[in-house]
């Protein structure tokens, strides 16, 4: 489970946010306590955790745009 900007602000890492049902996965599963990102863009970044492989190899090197979106 990935969620964007989210950070540590969940219950299963002693904040003062009332999350449950993440609670309970996080005490089934695993929780992690300490990670890395394999680039500073969010793009590139989740591409590497969806795939397993490093931005390079995945093709998403950088923020990806649609075709016509000059936003």
């Amino acid at each position: 489970m990935s969620c964007h900007d989210l950070g540590r602000h969940l219950g299963c890492y002693d904040r003062a946010v009332r999350t449950p049902n993440i609670d309970s996965l996080a005490e089934d599963g695993i929780l992690l306590e300490n990670h890395f990102c394999t680039a500073p863009q969010c793009c590139p970044s989740r591409g590497s955790l969806h795939t397993g492989r490093h931005q390079h190899v995945n093709g998403l090197m950088g923020p990806q745009r649609r075709r016509g979106d000059n936003s």
